[in-house]
């Protein structure tokens, strides 16, 4: 940290010499390995090494922002000299600055956010073949209409220190990992159905089992088998727990201060005002302990804080940074998301199914679109017809359709068990009278 942290003042010290007002400087190192497994074999064993530096140039209310990989001494100093020739020929933008130094941490404590693996340099080569051969291993052995299955993990290790110079200089240390499985499967006439299921956290000792993630890749595929269109109309829907971000998605793009500011959400003055259900309550928490999304800070560098986004159904905050925040005359909180935490009901995802006279359990997207400005949505879909509480068959090429201001109104449930393995930290949602196109 000390190299990466006198290099970014050096690069300050070269960028001031140019002309430039103010900088803001990311230097990064990444180790990142990718292990793969299939057919009962390791197909794949690979590691690579990646270095760079960010840099944003301000000057009398002109910007913009740089990436290298080159740090050697003198094409750095190139590099620098460019960069703020450069920003001295975009057009003036008077909110182009600096967050003021009263957003940045007074201290940064990033061992109590436990985002870093202190162990990570212990996991060698063959503990990561024989992490993934055991998924593959388990998926192999779990239904005999398998036509092939892969294991793969990759994780990472990043350092990086960030500096500005009104006043910043805060390093990261962070470690991730994710396991997941893929499999296909025969269907008759039908084709191959294919599914996937992953978990990813901080630590290599809180991955998932490996033999659950290889048994649950096959299960989903198994549970598409026979999938087909059934006819169109209005149905209960449960969007599962770790499917959630997806739908959730129709919020969180909408939510920020620079779609407000360009009149393209429908959330453009709604602080304050009832959107959806009273059952939706959404946080963003970059605190948690171990959180695939936890920091201290956001990419300007302002405090990360925990933030209520929608409380029982009331919008509450928008994501603004501090470009948007001047133009908005609103105070930054972070112009992203960090750990989404919705709040859970009171029954399993089993019990919601159970109550459902007819509907559709959704397992997963496809593709789609929507419009942040009106609200409108579009989205394929797949899963499993639901009747009297019981599986009635598989369904796939449906697609959802309807308003973002209407289908949060309909959210009548959500589960008590959450998906932990993401940055999206949801339980199951359940919605009533949800438009579904088929046949």
């Amino acid at each position: 940290m000390k190299k990466m942290a006198e290099t970014a003042r050096w690069v300050w010290g070269q960028a001031k010499k140019h002309g430039a007002g103010g900088v803001r400087v990311q230097v990064t190192t990444q180790i990142q390995t990718e292990t793969v497994a299939r057919a009962g074999k390791l197909e794949k064993s690979q590691a690579a090494t990646r270095a760079g530096l960010s840099l944003a140039v301000y000057s009398d209310g002109r910007y913009s922002i740089n990436n290298t990989s080159d740090l050697r001494p003198d094409s750095l100093k190139k590099f620098v000299q460019n960069c703020v020739e450069l920003t001295t020929c975009m057009a003036k933008d008077e909110f182009r600055q600096l967050p003021e130094p009263k957003y940045y941490p007074e201290k940064v404590e990033m061992d109590r956010l436990e985002i870093f693996d202190r162990h990570y340099d212990r996991v060698g080569g063959e503990d990561r073949v024989e992490k993934v051969m055991q998924v593959e291993e388990a998926a192999r052995k779990e239904s005999d209409k398998l036509i092939s299955t892969s294991a793969g993990l990759m994780d990472n290790k990043v350092r990086s220190l960030l500096f500005a110079s009104n006043g910043l200089e805060a390093a990261i240390e962070a470690t991730s990992f994710t396991i997941s499985a893929d499999a296909s499967v025969r269907d008759g006439q039908r084709g191959r159905p294919e599914d996937y299921w992953y978990g990813s956290s901080r630590y290599w000792k809180d991955l998932p089992d490996g033999r659950w993630v290889g048994k649950e890749a096959v299960k989903r595929a198994m549970r598409r088998i026979g999938q087909d269109k059934i006819a169109s109309g209005k149905y209960d829907m449960i969007v599962t727990s770790d499917k959630a971000w997806r739908i959730l998605k129709l919020l969180l793009g909408p939510i920020n201060a620079g779609q407000v500011q360009q009149k393209r959400s429908f959330l453009d003055g709604k602080i304050g005002q009832k959107i959806g259900s009273h059952k939706l309550t959404i946080i963003d928490d970059p605190q948690v302990v171990r959180g695939i999304g936890s920091r201290a800070f956001d990419e300007e560098g302002i405090t990360a804080k925990r933030l209520v986004m929608v409380e029982k159904g009331v919008l509450q905050n928008y994501y603004v940074d501090s470009y948007y925040g001047r133009k908005l005359n609103l105070e930054p909180n972070s112009g992203s998301s960090s750990n989404i935490i919705i709040e859970c009901g009171q029954k399993s995802e089993e019990e919601l199914v159970k109550g459902i006279k007819r509907g559709i359990l959704v397992t997963d997207f496809i593709g789609g679109n929507s419009n942040n400005t009106t609200g409108d949505f579009s989205i394929g879909v797949s899963g499993r017809l639901i009747e009297n509480g019981q599986a009635a068959g598989s369904v796939s090429g449906m697609n959802i359709a309807g308003n973002s201001k209407e289908l949060w109104n309909r959210l009548v449930e959500t589960s008590k068990d959450a998906f932990l393995y993401a940055t999206v930290r949801s339980p199951a949602m359940m919605f009533e009278g949800v438009d579904f196109s088929g046949l």
